[in-house]
């Protein structure tokens, strides 16, 4: 068996902060598709982004 792996990442389309509802909806609409192993909370503080950005990004 092979094991596949996908990363997506979401950002508001207005720059709003997303709230944990809105992160937990964005789950359960994916999980009927797709196996989730983890979620990452990506965070701004002091409006810039406190992470790394992915590849392409």
């Amino acid at each position: 068996n092979l094991i596949n792996v996908y990363n997506a990442r979401f950002e508001s389309i207005d720059g709003e902060p997303l709230n944990q509802q809105d992160i937990i909806g964005l789950y359960v609409s994916m999980s009927g598709d797709f196996k989730i192993c983890s979620v990452e909370v990506l965070h701004i503080l002091d409006g810039k982004k406190a992470y790394s950005l992915a590849q392409g990004q």
